[in-house]
């Protein structure tokens, strides 16, 4: 089953998601009860079982482009809360 739009604040899931090929439709910010403010990573045709594979920890990439992506997916939370 794919999901058409699926939404997650779990950066490392976004990472791994984005870097096997799941297309990035948009990035929301949402505020916690403690004025905090959280990214939530909306992704498009998201298969159920790439989430399985990710919870059950058969995805592997590649530390270095992980780490680039991670950096990539901060940047952008970041520009857009303004800090």
């Amino acid at each position: 089953m794919k999901h058409v739009i699926y939404g997650t604040s779990d950066i490392v899931l976004a990472a791994t998601l984005k870097m096997h090929g799941c297309p990035l439709d948009h990035i929301s910010i949402t505020s916690l009860p403690s004025g905090a403010k959280r990214g939530v990573f909306h992704f498009r045709e998201v298969d159920e079982a790439d989430l399985i594979a990710f919870d059950t920890g058969q995805f592997a990439v590649e530390p270095i482009a992980f780490n680039s992506e991670i950096r990539a997916l901060n940047a952008a939370i970041k520009r857009l809360t303004g800090k």
